[in-house]
């Protein structure tokens, strides 16, 4: 028996892609398909990078943005939750963790507005 993910396909558009982890939420905004993965096989540094776009074709548009811990007992994103024209991303520890999601580039921002300064990858 192996310890490796079973891959998960999801289909949108014309085409298929094989994710790390099955689809946790799926949403749709402004023709944007939003995916979320269950974070359990992710590595440490990829908690935060579970959410991912495709265009309405089904073409990869980015992965989310590699955010810091924001709170003391934050963990990956774990909802979305759209207010009025923003898509905010939470986790489920706690909603002072949440932060809004700029849908065309992955980026995310606190509630003022200002940057989540990016986490750099890690190998």
């Amino acid at each position: 028996m192996s310890d490796q993910p079973i891959p998960f396909r999801l289909h949108i558009g014309k085409n298929e892609f094989t994710l790390p982890n099955p689809v946790r939420k799926r949403l749709t905004v402004d023709g944007v398909h939003l995916v979320m993965v269950d974070y359990a096989n992710l590595a440490t540094h990829d908690l935060r990078r579970n959410v991912f776009a495709f265009d309405s074709d089904g073409n990869f548009i980015w992965r989310v943005q590699a955010a810091p811990y924001i709170g003391p007992e934050s963990n990956s994103w774990t909802y979305f939750r759209v207010a009025g024209n923003q898509v905010h991303l939470g986790t489920a520890r706690s909603d002072s963790n949440e932060v809004i999601l700029d849908i065309k580039t992955g980026r995310i921002f606190f509630e003022d507005g200002s940057p989540v300064p990016e986490q750099p990858d890690r190998v």
